[in-house]
C-alpha cells in the first residue's frame, strides 16, 4: 500500500469516527485538498479545469 493510501485510510477512519465524512469537510482540509488535486492531476481521465480556476482565485481571498 502506498503511503498516500495509508494517509487517506487514516484520515477517512478519523472523519468516520467524528461523523464528518462529506465532500466539504474533506476538501477543506489541506491534506484532503492535496489528495484531491493529486487525483485530478494523475488519476482522473476527465480534465478538471475548475481546480485550476479555484487555485488562481484562492490567492485573492
Amino acid at each position: 500500500m502506498h503511503s498516500r493510501e495509508n494517509v487517506r485510510s487514516v484520515m477517512h477512519k478519523y472523519l468516520e469516527k467524528e461523523n464528518e465524512v462529506n465532500f466539504d469537510k474533506i476538501f477543506n482540509q489541506v491534506l484532503g485538498y492535496l489528495l484531491f488535486r493529486d487525483f485530478c492531476d494523475n488519476v482522473s481521465e476527465e480534465p478538471v479545469p475548475h481546480l485550476k480556476f479555484y487555485e488562481e482565485t484562492a490567492s485573492y481571498l
